[in-house]
């Protein structure tokens, strides 16, 4: 509960709270009620970044910033898109989106060659994807495989809504792991940071 913000009403300083929690249960052992619970001190505390990937792992969705934000100047400088800047863009626009690659679904097609449509998922939203087979057979593994990805793709217009077709899918690697958080693993699952 602490290490995902459940109690940061009581005290911000979440590493403060961990230190202080055997204290805390000497006290209410000793069943001395009337002296003063222990302080919170800690000289350390997590940083923005550290706490939403434990919220991540913890919870298995993102409360306060999906981790994407943290990368969004990044990608911005490199030409990147926000899916919900993908979405107003007028069909046949070709446009680059980073994401994380959620919802993966792979309907059967009268032609029998694979076709997967998923959801590409960023801090401001989620955008309707499709790879058809050339592009599944040549990237795949990255749409599967990999946290984050970078789409080469155009707009189309799907019953009013705008969809990406995608053309290429690549991994995406954050900088140093996520921004300065070097060789932690990113707690990334096949969910929805929007509805759970």
């Amino acid at each position: 509960l602490t290490l995902c913000g459940a109690l940061d009403a009581l005290h911000t300083n979440r590493l403060g709270l961990l230190w202080a929690l055997p204290e805390a249960l000497k006290h209410h052992e000793s069943r001395m009620f009337s002296g003063e619970p222990p302080a919170i001190n800690h000289p350390h505390s997590l940083t923005a970044i550290e706490e939403r990937i434990l919220e991540r792992q913890i919870l298995g969705m993102d409360i306060d910033m999906h981790l994407m934000g943290y990368e969004r100047e990044r990608v911005q400088e490199r030409g990147g898109l926000t899916g919900a800047e993908v979405k107003k863009l007028p069909p046949g626009t070709r446009a680059i989106a980073v994401g994380n690659p959620i919802r993966l679904r792979f309907p059967p097609t009268p032609s029998g060659k694979r076709v997967v449509f998923f959801d590409l998922q960023d801090e401001t939203g989620i955008l309707n994807v499709t790879a058809f087979d050339r592009t599944y057979q040549l990237d795949g593994h990255a749409i599967i495989c990999s946290p984050f990805v970078t789409i080469i793709g155009e707009t189309q217009d799907r019953d009013g809504h705008t969809a990406f077709l995608a053309k290429r899918v690549f991994p995406y690697e954050p900088k140093g792991g996520l921004c300065g958080v070097p060789n932690r693993a990113l707690p990334f699952k096949v969910a929805d940071f929007l509805v759970g």
